[in-house]
C-alpha cells in the first residue's frame, strides 16, 4: 500500500475515533442525531478534501459522473446552490438508486464529521432551514482534519481535486 494512502486510512480511523468518543461516548448527542443509513439529504453540498483523500478515492472502482463533476468543479460554498440544481449538487459518488455513499469505507474525513439534528427533510443545502435543522460537528475532529489538511498540502473542493484528476 502507498504511504499516503496508509497514512489517509490511518487519519480517518483517528477521526472516527475521535467522533465516536466526543459526540457518542455517553452523550445524549447521538439520541438527536437522525443520520442514518439511506439518508443522504446532506450529500448535495461542496465537501473539502485532502489530496491523499483524493488520491485514495480515484483508486477506488466505481463509475464517477464526468458531466455532474464538470458542472460542479469551480464552484464553491457561496454560488453552489445558485449555479446548480439540487441534483447537481449531489455527491459523484452517491448512489442514486438507494441513497447510499458508494465510497462509504473511505469517505472523506469531512464526510465522516457531519451529523445532523433537528429535521432532516431540512438537511440539505438547497432546502436548509437552520430553524429546523443543525449540522453538529466534533470541533476535535475538525482540529484533527484541519491539521492533516495542512500537512498534506492543504484542501480544496472535492469536484476540484477529481476535475483536475480526471480530465
Amino acid at each position: 500500500m502507498e504511504n499516503s494512502e496508509s497514512r489517509v486510512k490511518i487519519f480517518h480511523d483517528d477521526v472516527n475515533e475521535i467522533i465516536s468518543k466526543n459526540l457518542f461516548n455517553g452523550s445524549h448527542v447521538s439520541n438527536e442525531i437522525l443520520c442514518s443509513k439511506g439518508c443522504s439529504d446532506c450529500c448535495s453540498q461542496l465537501v473539502t478534501i485532502s489530496k491523499s483523500e483524493v488520491s485514495l478515492l480515484l483508486k477506488i472502482p466505481v463509475k464517477i459522473n464526468l458531466e455532474q463533476l464538470k458542472k460542479q468543479h469551480h464552484l464553491t460554498t457561496d454560488n453552489w446552490t445558485q449555479e446548480l440544481s439540487e441534483e447537481e449538487g449531489k455527491c459523484v459518488f452517491l448512489n442514486r438508486d438507494n441513497g447510499a455513499c458508494n465510497v462509504w469505507e473511505h469517505r472523506p474525513a469531512n464526510c465522516r464529521n457531519y451529523f445532523v439534528t433537528g429535521s432532516n427533510k431540512h438537511c440539505s443545502v438547497f432546502r436548509r432551514d437552520p430553524n429546523l435543522s443543525l449540522s453538529l460537528k466534533s470541533v476535535y475532529a475538525d482540529v484533527c482534519i484541519s491539521a492533516f489538511y495542512a500537512l498534506d498540502g492543504g484542501e480544496a473542493s472535492m469536484s476540484d481535486f477529481l476535475y483536475e484528476k480526471l480530465s
